[in-house]
């Protein structure tokens, strides 16, 4: 059954593959095979009784919600999956706004780490924040009269969104000024922009696309390619270096935007393979290199995969991550939902890419400055602590993990990238030695996507 979009063009209705409808009751009343029934398990028993005993005897107040979300997360916890994940309400609020591509909010990107108030670190032209004035570098201290110092990133979001047309004052320490500011900005319908591009020399179009965890990724990118293709580009890069991935739905949609024919994706589960996705008819034509790093996963991973196996793109730079497996969301009654591994996704040749990832088909080592946490490799004692020195400066601490790896969280400030124009993508290839390979590849003419640049 074909549909319709916004452009005229035909195209497949898509489901959302990580979305299962489930039933809640079904879960609580029946075993898996092998497994004794919930009431007949000792460790249940045991967990009514610390509930029971805690709800009556407990000197303190006891808060029975808390505590019985605490048992999900351990729940959860128990599996040691990282790909499986409890959300509370309170969390759900806010990641199903950005989920959904839009929101009611300011337009504008704040750091924060434990004990620090925040600081704004890019804001858009054009979008409520800019045209109130708030500025990048500003410390934000207060919102609505609220201090945020003690406050997690996530409550510090829940105070800043809200309702289209109400405002938000924000109190903000700026670096050229004496006293803090006090800044009233009126919430609009904010659109996140995860999909921007630019022109380069020679005809070279790039887009990059920051994540997949947004249902108006397609969208968005028609939009830039439509943009792009009317200022005269005739060859493509498509940038997914530190996309973690997201919708399963918008990446094989991406990968479909380029394809004609073809399977895009298999499924496998309970020991069962089937075609999931293939191309539809409609395909841009233009030679494409695909730019992947070390932090491309899930989504990116689907797209590099599809293109490579149908050899319409080169893929350049580092072996991505490698998440085969693709979750299911289930609502839960009291709120919150839980993120599970339900199945693994295939590429078109049917292979796996989970632990192993998609390897590129020219390896350039991606040396930009990491704007998040580095994962090192070390035959550190697990459960050592380490602290990481440059030049005399504490630049990080991290605890060994159970593999001997440890991860870096950057203590210092943020970087404050400034005022960006929504959709608009700013590149430095001097500084960008995947990039520089990619655009040497379409200007010399190597064969690309099957036909001569």
């Amino acid at each position: 059954m074909k549909g319709s979009d916004d452009t005229g063009r035909a195209r497949p209705r898509r489901t959302l593959l990580l979305v299962a409808p489930l039933l809640v009751a079904a879960l609580l009343t029946l075993a898996p095979a092998g497994q004794v029934a919930l009431q007949d398990s000792p460790a249940w028993r045991s967990l009514q009784t610390v509930r029971d005993v805690l709800g009556s005897n407990y000197l303190w107040e006891f808060d029975e919600e808390s505590a019985l979300r605490g048992a999900i997360t351990g729940l959860v916890e128990s599996l040691n999956d990282p790909f499986t994940e409890y959300i509370p309400p309170q969390e759900l609020s806010v990641l199903e706004g950005s989920r959904e591509g839009a929101f009611g909010g300011v337009g504008a990107v704040f750091y924060k780490v434990e004990g620090d108030p925040g600081v704004v670190v890019e804001t858009y032209l054009g979008l409520p924040a800019h045209s109130a004035g708030l500025r990048p570098g500003d410390r934000l201290l207060a919102v609505d009269g609220i201090e945020v110092q003690e406050l997690d990133l996530r409550e510090s979001i829940e105070l800043i969104r809200g309702p289209v047309g109400q405002q938000v004052t924000f109190l903000v320490k700026r670096q050229d000024a004496e006293e803090p500011l006090e800044i009233a900005v009126t919430r609009d319908r904010i659109s996140i922009p995860v999909v921007s591009g630019t022109t380069l020399d020679g005809g070279v179009g790039y887009l990059r696309i920051e994540t997949f965890e947004n249902q108006l990724v397609i969208r968005q990118l028609r939009e830039r390619l439509d943009e792009l293709e009317r200022s005269g580009i005739d060859r493509l890069i498509l940038d997914l270096r530190d996309n973690g991935g997201g919708y399963l739905s918008q990446g094989v949609e991406v990968a479909d935007e380029f394809l004609s024919a073809g399977d895009i994706l298999f499924v496998r589960k309970g020991g069962v393979t089937r075609r999931a996705f293939s191309a539809d008819a409609f395909a841009r034509d233009l030679p494409l290199v695909v730019l992947v790093n070390g932090n491309s996963a899930s989504a990116s991973e689907i797209v590099a995969a599809a293109l490579q196996d149908h050899e319409r793109a080169l893929i350049v730079g580092e072996q991505s991550f490698g998440k085969g497996v693709g979750q299911d969301l289930l609502p839960l009654p009291g709120g919150g939902e839980l993120k599970y591994v339900s199945f693994e996704w295939l590429r078109p040749s049917r292979e796996s890419v989970h632990e192993t990832g998609v390897t590129p088909d020219l390896l350039v080592t991606d040396l930009r400055p990491s704007e998040g946490p580095l994962v090192f490799g070390s035959s550190a004692t697990p459960g050592a602590e380490v602290v990481i020195e440059i030049g005399g400066e504490v630049v990080g601490t991290a605890v060994v993990g159970p593999d001997g790896s440890f991860t870096l969280n950057p203590t210092g400030e943020a970087n404050v990238t400034g005022v960006s124009v929504p959709g608009v993508a700013t590149v430095e290839p001097a500084s960008d030695p995947i990039l520089r390979a990619a655009l040497e590849l379409l200007k010399t003419g190597t064969e690309v996507a099957g036909r001569a640049t």
